[in-house]
């Protein structure tokens, strides 16, 4: 009797378990929730969860379809494309046990809108984080707007190290209030054009958050597609499960950690000490924080994929600023990787151009990726950029106009993609140079005739010689031509316009779109650039880096050539240039000229105790070039030298920044006795770089020389002995006077 009622019961629990699983609710994905925009004319993806094996239906408009639901309980269907409609329909998607009905549907235009600060401030916070321009205050802006068919998302600022599709999502409607007042300001004006301009619903999938990388944004497909941020691709895939990294990283991890824990059984057994275990691979730890790869993408826009959308808008870069042409190759990532996972082969990309702002250190980072950027617009059919050089605040990182920037987005796409070829959008490009004696001739794309903006003078061009000092330049329009020139440069070599951060710009076409940062100049030959020094500089000293003292007279050295007697002061700049040829018969070279530290000509060469010469400390204007992977070129405001006779220690004694007192860098300290080791180094401590180091001068051919950082001990070649792997090594000092 008892067995008999406990069958009863399990068969009774058994049937109502199966009741509730069969009637467990469908669900669609969340970014189909109240008042979305759906893309017209384009293939619809709707998807959500339901049972394994539970039919679902769906409908919207006149189409209706069915499918089933997979073994993971995920189901997925197409809706054909669609016209626009500004009628507010229902989506309906319903299973055996529940209906879901999503209300309010338009049918339009939707974008995506990311990266960083500038695209998160929004229309009105009250400070002075928000929009604002001449025409209005973004509250002005907000409380006047109510445009039904414009909707918008904002996503919470949250990241995951694995993807997660769960998250809600939220679509506004443009109306007064505080949902649109703390929407995108950017976003915002770009959807408003296309809305006005289009006359269809327009959707705003917003993801954006303030100070973050553009790694966190970029989904594993992007890195993949790109070989030259295929170190980024292996650390990203070692932490995904059946990857060929992490199949390769797991079972090496496997291997050590099963050896090492016999070894650590053996040790108990015998009483000895444990067996310290195998270090973890750095590739597979967790994640910390916001910044890494991935992260952003996991969890504020894998809600959205596969959503239907024609493209995405973009501001961010300040955050990677410093990376130069980098930067590039990480654009095409972001942009393989989102046209992967929205399954969209033709996802447009239409982002900003960095704007004017004072950095601080280095002040041509900024036109470097200014650069970057505009290579991956050049060579990127779906890509375009806005230039807003002239709506920056050089004292404010947050331009506050941001109609400008969003309406400058807005008409790339609306020539690119919707036929108005009536609204121009791109700004003038250098199309092609020539020089005609002591001037250059630029020819532009995109441009009919120029406006100067603020006046009639024309700042911020600049030439150079082969040796690419630079000159402010004058600069004549003629036409649609520049003619561009500099009384102080004979031969010009090199051109840039807006090369430093603060630089705003001044020229703009018909359309008041503005000519970018750009430069042009072949890379220097040690031939030319030597020659442009001997024409344009005096000549102080050439020494054989090979030879040290040449005497038993430890206090001085002998030069090849000394002119140190003719120079009678009025030093305007030094300059340094190396040359080394290595036992193979490469040729090795760097030039790095300062500001005078000294007006003593003694003091320029090799700091030996017959001159006095001892220098630990900065130097102004630092401008470096030179043929050898991995040493920055360009200018620098500050560097700094180590030059004294002297042995010298680890310690960071002049408090250089970013010096390790555990190694001998480009932050050492002095020590007695005077005539010891000896050290003449030149650093760009911004970058963390020797330029060129000479140490030992006692070493005769087996001195200390190098050009960069040492990469096979210490970064200053100290005890590297490295003369003996060259065949010849000299030293050229000149002077401006």
């Amino acid at each position: 009797m008892l067995k008999c009622r406990w069958s009863k019961i399990l068969t009774a629990t058994a049937l109502l378990l199966g009741a509730v699983a069969a009637e467990a609710k469908v669900e669609v994905a969340p970014v189909f929730s109240d008042n979305a925009v759906l893309q017209r004319r384009m293939a619809v993806p709707v998807w959500g969860k339901a049972d394994p094996g539970e039919k679902v239906t769906v409908k919207f408009a006149d189409q209706t379809r069915e499918t089933t639901a997979g073994n993971d309980g995920k189901w997925f269907i197409t809706l054909d494309p669609m016209e626009a409609s500004k009628e507010n329909r229902v989506l309906t998607v319903s299973g055996p046990a529940n209906s879901v009905a999503v209300n309010n549907i338009l049918v339009g235009e939707v974008w995506l809108a990311s990266g960083q600060s500038n695209m998160q401030q929004p229309l009105w916070t009250g400070g002075r984080f928000c929009h604002r321009n001449a025409n209005a205050t973004g509250k002005e802006v907000a409380d006047k707007t109510d445009i039904p068919t414009l909707r918008f998302v904002k996503m919470p600022n949250r990241w995951s190290e694995t993807p997660s599709d769960n998250e809600k999502v939220v679509w506004h409607v443009a109306k007064p209030g505080a949902a649109l007042e703390r929407a995108s300001a950017v976003a915002f004006f770009f959807g408003r054009e296309l809305a006005l301009q289009l006359d269809v619903p327009v959707g705003i999938l917003g993801a954006y958050w303030s100070g973050t990388r553009i790694e966190p944004w970029i989904p594993p497909e992007g890195f993949n597609s790109v070989p030259q941020v295929a170190d980024i691709a292996r650390r990203v895939n070692s932490k995904i499960g059946g990857t060929k990294e992490n199949k390769e990283i797991s079972e090496k991890v496997i291997s050590e950690y099963s050896a090492w824990l016999e070894r650590y059984k053996q040790a108990l057994a015998k009483g000895e000490p444990p067996p310290v275990p195998p270090e973890f691979p750095s590739e597979q730890l967790p994640y910390r924080d916001h910044q890494q790869p991935t992260v952003l993408y996991n969890k504020m826009l894998r809600a959205f994929v596969p959503y239907a959308m024609r493209g995405g808008i973009w501001y961010q870069g300040e955050s990677n600023r410093g990376e130069g042409m980098l930067y590039r190759y990480k654009m095409q990532a972001l942009l393989n990787g989102w046209k992967d996972v929205f399954r969209n082969p033709a996802f447009k990309l239409y982002f900003v151009q960095l704007a004017p702002y004072n950095y601080g250190n280095n002040p041509s980072a900024l036109a470097e990726i200014q650069e970057a950027q505009q290579v991956f617009a050049d060579n990127e059919k779906d890509a375009g950029m806005a230039v807003i050089n002239d709506v920056g605040d050089v004292r404010d990182i947050h331009p506050g106009d941001k109609e400008t920037v969003g309406k400058r987005l807005a008409y790339l796409a609306l020539n690119r993609d919707y036929g108005k070829t009536d609204i121009k959008a791109d700004s003038p490009k250098l199309k092609s140079r020539r020089k005609e004696g002591k001037a250059f001739i630029l020819d532009f794309d995109h441009l009919e005739s120029w406006k100067v903006i603020g006046g009639n003078d024309i700042p911020h061009f600049e030439v150079a010689g082969a040796e690419q000092e630079f000159f402010p330049a004058k600069v004549e329009i003629k036409g649609t031509q520049l003619v561009v020139s500099s009384d102080k440069v004979e031969k010009p070599e090199h051109l840039r316009y807006l090369w430093n951060h603060v630089n705003e710009g001044k020229l703009a076409n018909e359309a008041g779109l503005m000519l970018g940062a750009f430069r042009f100049g072949e890379a220097p030959t040690r031939e030319k650039l030597f020659d442009a020094l001997k024409t344009n500089h005096k000549l102080v000293y050439e020494y054989n880096l090979k030879s040290g003292y040449g005497s038993v007279d430890k206090t001085r050295v002998n030069y090849v050539i000394d002119n140190s007697d003719g120079i009678t002061g009025n030093i305007s700049r030094v300059t340094y240039f190396v040359v080394l040829e290595k036992l193979d018969g490469s040729i090795q070279f760097v030039s790095a000229a300062m500001d005078p530290f000294t007006q003593n000509a003694k003091q320029l060469g090799v700091p030996v105790k017959s001159t006095g010469a001892t220098f630990q400390q900065r130097v102004k204007n630092l401008h470096v070039l030179s043929n050898v992977d991995g040493v920055s070129n360009g200018n620098f405001t500050e560097g700094n030298i180590e030059f004294w006779p002297n042995n010298y220690g680890k310690r960071n004694a002049a408090n250089v920044p970013g010096a390790d007192d555990g190694k001998y860098d480009f932050g050492d300290e002095k020590s007695a006795p005077e005539i010891g080791y000896g050290c003449m180094q030149i650093h760009n401590f911004q970058q963390k770089q020797t330029v060129f180091a000479y140490n030992c001068f006692g070493a005769n051919a087996n001195a200390d020389i190098g050009i960069g950082n040492n990469a096979d001990g210490n970064p200053d070649w100290t005890f590297s002995n490295s003369g003996k792997n060259l065949k010849k090594a000299t030293l050229y000092v000149f002077v401006k006077e």
